[in-house]
């Protein structure tokens, strides 16, 4: 406990305005971690004996948080089942940076925050609107922001530099790292496929597909390297937020440990094709490689544990704290916890009442798409072999149409209306290219109904057939060809009380060449997209949701 005259010292997690550090109180040797640490905790009991308001209150908002955000925990929850497994163990490494810091906080210098109070709404509200577009990753995104606010909304700014880097952790267990598996993806093809070719061995690239002499190796999303490099750049940061106080050291740590676990992928993937080749696909390690993957990342992995461990040798002792006074900051009284804690429970139940109620069908409505067919094309009996897959959609259906033998058409209407739960329009559970490699992407565009749009294009190849797609969302009234614009369109449309969604494609084989079958699009939609645009449009079937 300090007195009000006392001075203050930075906790350990604080920045030093003298020096580029987290420090902790005193200058080098450091207390072993076990003395200071069971000091600290002895403290910090002797003061949660008078602030029992602030833990209460902490632990009834965080309950609450369960259940008004319950869908953004749920779905991180599921991924953390899966591709993320590493996100419990962050959880254990920052509530580790917590405590590493925890003897340096003056508990009864615990105060509410106004401040972190109207942080705490205005994340809740960009989190409620996330919920309300059923934005998977906004929510997840939002939820270490929501963590953050709420303890210094009841515990005050002074709090800040305690939490902010072991929460700013959590990071590397929400999937915003999704969005580096397409560029992770497409350089771990050039790399290996450009040190293939040095190498004097025949490659031919088509994709992710790559060819050589003893067959066809996919790099798919899951050959991208994203698990190394995540849990590479955690650990780094791990490290270096708790023995590095220099923040170039840091960032060298975060650049040597990224480097290594993108070459660890390059050399694993490079290691598999010169196996498969050598064994006509025969050996064990291409049937299930993912142990092995793991085995190259941990040895490439030892040169950076050397690094860190020279760095944070060359850097030396860590600096002291500067002191620093808390002028007139009075202890709050028990009511002001109180009623903060309730104001946080109550902002953070809010996204509970934004959820959707329309659930989709056990199968989906179906509708006719005869009035579809243009003159001179007539409805084939049954569907080509091209099978988009959507998750619990409340209207799906699929036809082909033919102007002759060698001239056909696969048309394919699928539509939502709202979001909940697994079924959504936008999701990266949803594909047009299910079973297929996508070769290529463009945009293009079209006559329809005596109007020139633009339509998403997508190349697919399989089993050396190969199609062209050509898509397009129609969302709350509005078209468009583009994902991220149609997933911000369902803002204003939901705003409107039009939730509803609609993505169309037609698809038709190259087998005369892909510059036919997109001469053939043209003509079908040049006589049917106006047709299609209407069931897209058209009020929802019977049944179609409830």
């Amino acid at each position: 406990m300090t007195s009000h005259g006392e001075s203050w010292r930075l906790p350990s997690g604080a920045r030093s305005s003298q020096a580029d550090s987290y420090a902790p109180k005193v200058a080098a040797p450091r207390r072993t971690l076990a003395i200071r640490w069971a000091s600290g905790f002895m403290d910090t009991l002797q003061g949660a004996g008078r602030l029992w308001p602030f833990w209460l209150m902490l632990g009834v908002s965080l309950a609450v948080a369960t259940l008004g955000l319950a869908t953004g925990f749920e779905r991180l929850g599921e991924r953390w089942a899966f591709a993320y497994k590493h996100g419990y163990l962050l959880l254990g490494m920052s509530g580790w940076l917590l405590l590493r810091a925890l003897p340096d906080v003056a508990i009864s210098r615990l105060a509410p925050s106004l401040t972190g109070l109207f942080v705490l709404l205005a994340g809740t509200l960009v989190y409620g609107l996330a919920e309300l577009l059923d934005f998977t990753l906004g929510m997840q995104a939002m939820l270490p922001i929501l963590l953050f606010a709420l303890i210094v909304a009841l515990g005050g700014r002074q709090l800040i530099p305690l939490i902010l880097l072991p929460i700013a952790l959590l990071y590397f267990a929400i999937p915003v790292w999704d969005l580096l598996v397409a560029p992770l993806q497409a350089i771990s093809t050039g790399v290996v496929t450009g040190v293939l070719g040095m190498g004097g061995f025949p490659v031919y690239v088509e994709g992710n597909l790559v060819y050589v002499a003893g067959g066809a190796f996919e790099i798919a999303e899951g050959c991208s390297g994203d698990r190394y490099f995540i849990v590479a750049l955690a650990l780094a940061a791990f490290y270096g937020f708790d023995n590095l106080w220099k923040s170039s050291n840091r960032w060298l740590l975060l650049a040597a440990a990224g480097v290594a676990a993108a070459v660890s992928n390059w050399i694993r993937i490079y290691i598999l094709i010169r196996i498969g080749e050598a064994t006509a696909m025969q050996h064990p390690l291409i049937a299930d490689h993912d142990a092995f993957g793991w085995v190259v990342f941990g040895i490439m992995m030892a040169p950076v544990l050397l690094i860190a461990r020279w760095l944070q040798t060359r850097e030396g002792p860590w600096p002291a704290a500067v002191a620093r006074v808390p002028g007139s900051i009075q202890r709050a009284s028990a009511m002001a916890f109180l009623l903060t804690g309730a104001a946080a429970a109550l902002i953070l139940l809010g996204p509970a009442a934004l959820r959707s109620d329309v659930s989709p069908p056990e199968v989906p409505a179906r509708i006719g798409l005869g009035a579809a067919a243009p003159a001179g094309w007539s409805e084939l009996d049954t569907a080509g072999g091209w099978r988009p897959q959507f998750l619990r959609p409340h209207v799906e259906t699929q036809a082909s149409f033919a102007r002759s033998a060698a001239a056909e058409v696969d048309v394919y209407l699928v539509r939502y209306q709202g979001a909940g739960g697994d079924s959504k329009l936008i999701s990266r559970r949803n594909s047009l290219s299910s079973d297929w490699n996508v070769a290529a992407t463009r945009g293009v565009t079209a006559e329809m109904g005596g109007s020139t749009v633009r339509l998403h294009e997508m190349e697919l190849t399989a089993g050396g057939e190969r199609r062209v797609v050509w898509s397009w969302y129609i969302i709350g009234g509005v078209a468009t060809h583009d994902q991220i614009r149609a997933k911000l369109l369902e803002v204003p449309a939901a705003l409107r009380g039009r939730r509803e969604g609609a993505q169309l494609a037609v698809s038709s084989t190259c087998d005369l060449g892909c510059e036919g079958a997109r001469e053939l699009l043209r003509q079908y939609l040049a006589g049917a997209g106006e047709s299609l645009d209407a069931l897209a449009r058209a009020p929802m079937p019977a049944g179609a949701g409830r």
